[in-house]
């Protein structure tokens, strides 16, 4: 079996409604690729010295950068970063390409990712390999302790943008004030 042995790849784009999902794709652009998921704090160049030993023969793979991390767009001030989003995202990878399924390497948080796309959307994949990944722990006193957590986040979040900003002023003498300090002094009170 004939392994990448130059793995050139080409820059995608994937487009969200937050900006774009970066993105290597090895291999030919016509043939449905094995979707690479990165863990936490990476990116798709964490799949760089993997590609060179995978099978090459009529198979691609794209790898991309999660929301937030290596080239691809973070999410708008406001909104938080999690797994559901994430595992939101495969979905919407799939539905952009029009694949009837997907293929998924995930590696750490990116595992843990292709574990939960896989269960709630078993008729949506044909395989899943995962490196060093760990299931979820998922106990409902875990999932609800989180969902607080997050919630409670995103209220403030929410709250803080919500609140109007107002705008400083000053009184002329305080605008001179601050004109003569940000001169160094260089200006006098009489050129106002």
């Amino acid at each position: 079996m004939e392994k990448l042995e130059d793995p050139n790849f080409t820059e995608v784009k994937i487009p969200v409604p937050w900006g774009h999902v970066a993105g290597k794709w090895y291999g030919p652009a016509d043939v449905k690729p094995i979707l690479m998921i990165h863990g936490w704090l990476d990116n798709a160049g964490s799949y760089d010295t993997l590609i060179p030993l995978l099978p090459k023969d009529g198979i691609s793979y794209l790898a991309i950068d999660l929301p937030g991390h290596g080239f691809s767009s973070h999410i708008p001030e406001g909104m938080t970063y999690s797994h559901y989003d994430y595992v939101w995202l495969i979905h919407r990878i799939r539905m952009i390409y029009n694949w009837p399924k997907v293929s998924l390497i995930g590696h750490s948080l990116g595992a843990i990712l292709c574990f939960l796309y896989a269960g709630i959307f078993p008729q949506n994949v044909d395989m899943v390999i995962n490196l060093d990944g760990m299931i979820p722990f998922t106990s409902p006193e875990f999932v609800i302790g989180m969902l607080e957590a997050g919630l409670a986040k995103t209220s403030t979040l929410i709250a803080h943008h919500m609140t109007p900003k107002s705008q400083p002023t000053y009184s002329k003498e305080e605008l001179v004030e601050r004109m003569i300090a940000s001169s160094y002094n260089s200006l006098s009170p009489e050129d106002y």
